[in-house]
């Protein structure tokens, strides 16, 4: 079986402040994930979830190992990513990005009754 998820050796360590010794944040990491597996990553604060995230997503590529996606390398190519420096898009009240998605997905009517039947949650 192959996998749709193929992680090998990736880890991550960053730098250490004033020359100081690095911050490990993922030790090498195998993973490989089936098509339609479900998986959740759990650990404690700073075990490196999101790191690993955010290279199998393309926001960081991994400076050890490599990530496979549906038997391409590069996973993490950063395809369909918009990233906006901090103060380029002005958010107004009430603009809410996930209701923008909801909306997006199912007319502007249907992401305002979803996001107000999850905004008490």
């Amino acid at each position: 079986m192959s996998a749709k998820l193929l992680v090998e050796g990736v880890s991550r360590v960053f730098p250490g402040r004033d020359g100081g010794p690095g911050v490990t944040a993922l030790q090498p990491t195998d993973l490989a994930i089936p098509e339609n597996d479900f998986i959740t990553l759990l650990g404690p604060s700073g075990c490196g979830k999101s790191t690993l995230l955010r290279m199998v997503a393309g926001l960081d590529r991994p400076p050890t190992g490599r990530v496979v996606l549906d038997g391409r390398p590069g996973a993490g190519d950063r395809h369909g990513i918009q990233q906006h420096p901090p103060g380029a898009r002005p958010v107004q009240p009430g603009d809410d990005p996930q209701q923008r998605r909801l909306a997006a997905a199912g007319g502007a009517e249907e992401g305002n009754e979803l996001a107000r039947g999850h905004a008490d949650i």
